[in-house]
């Protein structure tokens, strides 16, 4: 197969555009099963998510406000363009990179701090658009999921998916349930997209896109273990491959912005294709220290602290085994990591192997009960208590008439 250059990729979209895919009746075609996924560019959340997020899969982020949805998206975003588009292997020449779309529908997206993430506007085939409307987003998104082009769409976020008509329109024009019923089109429209292009990628899945819905997340009423959701509503969780919630630690904040160091928490909400339940905990720059820019993440320590926790760096008379090689010290080995990204990546891939393979297994947390299954269970041990008492009635009625 000849090489495919970048610009044929872009002069491609318009005729991609008028294309239909040919569907017929009774016949079944083989999609492209195979699994491949791309790093969130964080190694906590990677371990979480088992090794990143999900080619043709979509994803909810959704937490509070400053809970690092934008920041965690776009840090993934960066990792997409280190992807060959023809080969589906790390290049860190970016010679034919896969590209990102970054659909701002809140026209907040700032670019110097896109840039302290590592993503770069205008660079390597990403585009940030403004988009208003929430059917034009979906008629959007959905033809960029035909077109091939983009391997990750972001789209922040599902707070302003009301039809344009609502937006335009006059105040005090009824708009009840119009977001909900666009977001239930959208993501039909969307999953049948996403479905049509496993056929058209057979064997070449890192050109399937994977979507990131952001999501704002609000505290569930009255509950009483303090949980949170997402305003986005029933469809985009039925929808989501995978839901992540993510929310600040409580700690010492005067402390931690001392150090120059935010303690972050995400929390696997559902993962169709994994145990949902992990819990990833890092930790983010909130300014520019010596090891880290403002916005990155200190995946390095991260890296150190498994490899001693799971004791795999025994101590040799020539030093320090780590993952096949011998090091006289263990900082020998982490500044390596911190000069070369590339051994880095492949640091990174062996220990999230060990988590895929089962060698490790992660702690899962308890997640507890939502408010609508405490009130279902609520409402059965009720029925059940009646029912014990119409039987207890029901008996000693029985008994009385036996006796007389």
């Amino acid at each position: 197969m000849s090489e495919v250059t970048f610009e044929e990729r872009m002069d491609r979209r318009e005729k991609k555009r008028s294309e239909l895919l040919k569907k017929k009746k009774g016949t079944f075609r083989e999609a492209c099963y195979i699994r491949r996924q791309v790093s969130s560019g964080n190694y906590a959340l990677d371990k979480a998510l088992y090794s990143g997020f999900h080619f043709g899969r979509i994803h909810e982020v959704f937490g509070g406000e400053s809970s690092g949805k934008t920041t965690a998206s776009l840090i993934a975003a960066a990792q997409v363009n280190k992807i060959n588009y023809e080969t589906g292997k790390l290049d860190l020449t970016y010679s034919n990179p896969c590209s990102v779309m970054f659909a701002d529908m809140e026209e907040t997206a700032d670019e110097s701090w896109e840039q302290k993430l590592g993503f770069m506007r205008r660079m390597y085939g990403n585009n940030v658009d403004y988009i208003c409307g929430g059917d034009v987003a979906c008629d959007t998104v959905k033809d960029l999921i035909s077109d091939d082009i983009y391997s990750m769409i972001i789209v922040d976020c599902t707070d302003q998916f009301y039809p344009l008509d609502i937006l335009e329109g006059e105040i005090g024009m009824n708009d009840l349930g119009m977001k909900a019923r666009t977001l239930s089109k959208t993501m039909r429209k969307w999953q049948t997209a996403l479905a049509q292009a496993q056929y058209r990628n057979k064997g070449f899945p890192w050109r399937i896109p994977a979507i990131i819905l952001l999501s704002h997340g609000t505290p569930i009423f009255m509950d009483q273990h303090g949980r949170w959701e997402s305003d986005a509503g029933n469809q985009v969780r039925f929808y989501s491959s995978v839901r992540i919630y993510l929310s600040k630690l409580k700690i010492q904040t005067d402390s931690s912005a001392s150090h120059g160091i935010g303690a972050m928490q995400a929390t696997i909400k559902k993962n169709k294709l994994n145990t949902a339940g992990h819990i990833a905990k890092y930790d983010i720059a909130l300014k520019d220290l010596d090891n880290l820019k403002a916005g990155q993440i200190d995946n390095i320590k991260a890296i150190m602290t498994d490899l001693n926790d799971w004791e795999m760096c025994p101590k040799t008379k020539k030093g320090y085994e780590i993952l096949g090689g011998i090091y006289k010290t263990k900082k020998e080995f982490k500044e390596k990591m911190y000069t070369e990204p590339e051994f880095l990546y492949h640091v990174w891939n062996l220990m999230t192997e060990k988590v895929n393979s089962g060698v490790v297994t992660l702690d899962v947390e308890d997640i507890p009960l939502s408010q609508s299954e405490e009130q279902e269970a609520d409402i059965q041990i009720t029925q059940n208590s009646i029912n014990d008492l119409a039987k207890k009635k029901l008996t000693k009625k029985k008994e009385t008439n036996d006796n007389e």
